[in-house]
């Protein structure tokens, strides 16, 4: 005669320890010996999950998991920007700018075979001798003017405004307080400490994420955020050294003030030099001014600027200047 569990009423095989169902003792597993009953219960004791639940909970595994993935994904995805935060003091006066860098832009700035060593042409050309193709990069494909670079330029016009509202007194104009920006937010390092070669131009948005670079890096990064606010600037070479310029006209025209005393006339009557690179982040300059070493040496000006990235063969989602 076939047994039952007297707790949940299942049919029982006739060695059955244990129920099945609800997993309780049956007669037989009562009566066993007690190291057999011991080792019955202690089985008999693991909690019965239903093959449906179970198969719920891998379920809501998988998707938190999935989840969890999507959510990192789109944290280091493509269109996750950069979050960079600027500090610097001028006049006894604190400020601080965020900007966020889109890494798309970044990404592709770093793919650029641009000559990184500096150039002294205007222009870029091609170069052959001897059957070998050289490609010479001019001085404006350094200077790109890309949105990330109109961003910055117009955030750092806000703060000028405010700066001047709450000194009324010594008003500056949008040139002077970029000046002011790239003077004192940018560290100055040389190219061997931070990438271990001796020449190495960045380009502006370049520096805006090192946060860092020497005096080409600093008055390339000027003249990029001059041009973005619509300033006619540029750069000038000197023997081992780099400042930013910017002409006259346009600090008349755009800041609506009368040509001031500069300290430096430049022999480029239209442009005045702008330095960029202080090792003591405290130190500002006016426009103009320059160090006496520099003061009569020999100065080469750049203008002009490029709004796309250099590459000397067109690549997939790239822009050649070529």
């Amino acid at each position: 005669m076939k047994d039952f569990c007297h707790y949940c009423g299942r049919e029982l095989d006739d060695d059955a320890y244990t129920c099945p169902e609800c997993g309780r003792l049956t007669e037989k597993g009562k009566t066993s010996e007690p190291d057999v009953r011991r080792r019955i219960s202690t089985i008999s004791a693991q909690p019965t999950i239903n093959p449906i639940i179970s198969l719920a909970i891998v379920v809501l595994l998988l998707s938190v998991a999935f989840t969890g993935m999507t959510f990192m994904t789109e944290r280091n995805g493509s269109n996750d920007p950069y979050h960079i935060e600027y500090e610097w003091s001028v006049k006894g006066q604190s400020f601080t700018y965020v900007v966020d860098i889109s890494k798309d832009d970044y990404t592709n700035m770093m793919k650029s075979d641009i000559d990184r060593g500096g150039t002294v042409s205007s222009d870029c050309y091609v170069m052959e001798v001897d059957g070998v193709r050289t490609i010479v990069n001019g001085v404006k494909d350094y200077i790109v003017v890309d949105n990330n670079i109109k961003t910055v330029a117009n955030g750092l016009k806000t703060l000028c405004d405010q700066y001047n509202e709450s000194n009324p007194n010594d008003a500056v104009g949008y040139a002077q307080f970029f000046s002011w920006f790239v003077q004192t937010a940018i560290d100055y390092q040389t190219d061997k400490d931070t990438k271990g070669v001796t020449e190495y131009w960045r380009y502006p948005l370049e520096t805006l994420y090192d946060k860092k670079g020497d005096c080409e890096d600093g008055a390339i990064l000027l003249a990029a955020l001059l041009y973005a606010a619509g300033y006619d600037g540029g750069i000038y070479l000197l023997p081992g050294h780099a400042v930013g310029a910017v002409s006259i006209s346009s600090i008349i025209k755009i800041d609506g003030c009368e040509e001031p005393p500069y300290e430096y006339q430049s022999r480029y009557q239209d442009y005045y030099p702008i330095e960029t690179a202080y090792a003591a982040k405290t130190i500002v300059s006016d426009i103009g001014a320059m160090s006496y070493e520099y003061r009569n040496c020999y100065y080469h000006l750049y203008t002009g600027y490029s709004e796309t990235y250099f590459f000397s063969t067109p690549d997939s989602g790239s822009v050649t200047n070529l």
